[in-house]
This record gives C-alpha cells, sequence and structure tokens, in this order.
C-alpha cells in the first residue's frame, strides 16, 4: 500500500466550507472511482495547514490518477481554491500499521 500525502494552505478568499464542499464533490464524483483507490482522510491544523491523505493499491496507481487529476475539467475549481506555491506532494510505501487496543 502507498500513501499519498499532499499538504498545502488555502488562497486567502477561500473559506474551509468552501474548500469542503468542492473537496467531497470531487471526491464523490471522481477520486473514489480511480483504479487503486483505498481511502482518503483530510486534515487541518489550527495554523490552516492542510494535508490529504489517500491511500492507493501501488505507487502507479497514485502517480496515474495524479496525472489523470491534472487533466480532469471538474477538478480545476477545487485545485484552484489551494496555494499553489504552498503545495508539497509525497508518495511512500506503507511500511506498518498498528492496531489500537490490547
Amino acid at each position: 500500500m502507498v500513501l499519498e500525502i499532499v499538504e498545502f494552505i488555502l488562497l486567502p478568499q477561500i473559506s474551509a466550507t468552501q474548500f469542503l464542499e468542492a473537496h467531497q464533490q470531487v471526491h464523490l464524483n471522481w477520486v473514489r472511482h480511480q483504479p487503486g483507490f483505498l481511502r482518503r482522510e483530510t486534515v487541518c491544523n489550527p495554523e490552516g495547514i492542510w494535508k490529504d491523505v489517500v491511500s492507493w493499491e501501488s505507487l502507479a496507481h497514485a502517480q496515474e490518477a495524479s496525472e489523470r487529476l491534472m487533466q480532469e475539467a471538474e477538478a480545476l475549481p477545487w485545485m484552484q481554491m489551494m496555494d499553489p506555491e504552498s503545495i508539497v506532494m509525497y508518495h511512500g510505501e506503507l511500511m506498518v500499521e498498528l492496531p489500537s487496543g490490547d
């Protein structure tokens, strides 16, 4: 399993509510239908730094989806809500997953 972690901040005129509405639409209409997609979690800290964490079956799936996303017209308004200078993308293989509980 490969994790794709994208860190970014929103443009000053974009509210978290606006972003999350667009984020959900891109996820429901596009991301979840991509080959190799497993799950997605999105977090934001008090300083307004967001991280979108997407699990993929393989690095190839993650990279192919990223390339397709850049060509997806429906995703353009969502992508334009992020400060392009702030975007950092990382891909890494999940090395260990530890369960909760006793």
